[in-house]
């Protein structure tokens, strides 16, 4: 069966914890994408902003003048590189995540979604 590393996508959007919310919100939006991770120097992972965590705050607040360090919530759960596709599937069933930061080493070196995990079992079966 397949790994993260064989489904992954290896081109993604990544933000940084000083980005502003308006270029975190310009990411997301021009991307079409559910959230990003947040990385430091050398791609290590910080942090995790979503939509979900964008729209709770800015219903909250007035003013959108904060960083993603803010908002970004920074217990992350992500996937190992060879990690089994049976293993992201179980998890993307289980839990509400759309998306999960692929790491190597503690540096992000991909992104795998729901819709990853789909085309990938499809294809194991037709």
């Amino acid at each position: 069966m397949s790994s993260a590393k064989d489904v992954m996508k290896k081109k993604f959007k990544v933000l940084y914890a000083s980005d502003s919310m308006q270029q975190a919100c310009s990411v997301i939006i021009r991307g079409k994408i559910s959230g990003a991770p947040v990385i430091a120097k050398k791609g290590r992972l910080i942090g995790f902003l979503s939509e979900k965590d964008i729209i709770k705050y800015l219903s909250k607040s007035k003013v959108a003048k904060c960083k993603v360090s803010d908002i970004m919530v920074k217990k992350v759960k992500s996937v190992d590189i060879g990690e089994s596709l049976s293993k992201i599937a179980k998890f993307f069933t289980l839990k509400p995540y759309r998306r999960l930061p692929v790491t190597s080493n503690g540096k992000v070196v991909g992104v795998i979604t729901r819709a990853d995990v789909m085309d990938s079992l499809l294809s194991e079966h037709y």
